[in-house]
């Protein structure tokens, strides 16, 4: 017994409108809301679906003649279901051609567009990587290069190695300290960062955390910005690499003095 209550919520970030009387009068309203309030679009745009109301200046009138559908979600996909689940189903992958595919669930929106745009469509448009020319993620298979979480599937190690704690490991690590020592570093020619004491990172991008691979003294790692770094000394010192486990991008670092 007792009572019982139903809740849901809408977050789209993807939409096809019918070119409708009603649809205009909905987008008015909207582009009225944007002018006049301080409101993200996308919110906005949902509570105006949500609403559906026809006039009137709020979700207490009655609603008419706008009803709203649910778009079949493998012709028009988010990136999660297409390398979470569409990738992993070797009939569908070969057999489907989705009408759009929204590139919003992961951050690496701009290379994830790239090869996904090579598998349907080829290689001939130029992409930012030179026309004609295959994606960097070719060679690894394109689109199934990508893990369906964060980054490329190569560079699943890079992230899941063991971080000690902030500050812990330090004394026993021969390149932690020589990098307490830099009185600065330049990452990729960039002047302006700094390793810390305690795990401080200074970067000219922000703060981050710096520390030890456990088990591994000799790895460092360095996070700023969203993204995590290994940084090995590879017998070039002064020079050190430091690899992006996202996507296994390597750049190189300079101490400037110890």
């Amino acid at each position: 017994g007792g009572d019982r209550i139903r809740l849901s919520a809408r977050n789209s970030g993807l939409f096809f409108l019918q070119a409708t009387r009603e649809v205009l009068a909905m987008m008015n309203r909207l582009q009225h809301r944007m002018d006049t309030e301080g409101v993200w679009d996308q919110t906005a745009y949902n509570e105006e679906m949500w609403y559906a109301w026809n006039g009137g200046s709020g979700p207490t009138d009655v609603p008419r003649d706008i009803s709203s559908r649910v778009m079949n979600y493998l012709c028009h996909m988010n990136t999660k279901v297409l390398f979470r689940y569409v990738l992993d189903d070797t009939p569908l992958a070969k057999a489907l051609l989705p009408v759009s595919v929204h590139v919003n669930y992961h951050p690496e929106k701009l290379p994830r567009m790239q090869d996904i745009f090579a598998r349907y469509h080829g290689l001939g448009p130029d992409l930012g990587t030179g026309e004609g020319k295959p994606t960097p993620r070719a060679g690894e298979g394109g689109l199934r290069a990508w893990h369906w979480g964060v980054g490329l599937k190569s560079g699943k190690w890079c992230r899941e190695l063991p971080r000690m704690a902030r500050g812990k490991g330090v004394s026993a690590s021969k390149l932690a300290q020589r990098l307490l020592r830099a009185a600065s570093v330049t990452w990729a020619g960039i002047s302006g960062m700094r390793f810390g004491r305690n795990g401080q990172l200074v970067t000219p991008w922000g703060g981050g955390e710096w520390g030890v691979v456990s088990g591994k003294s000799e790895i460092v790692f360095a996070d700023f910005m969203g993204q995590q770094h290994i940084v090995t000394d590879r017998g070039r010192w002064p020079e050190l690499v430091s690899t992006r486990c996202a996507d296994m991008e390597n750049v190189t670092l300079r101490v400037i003095s110890e």
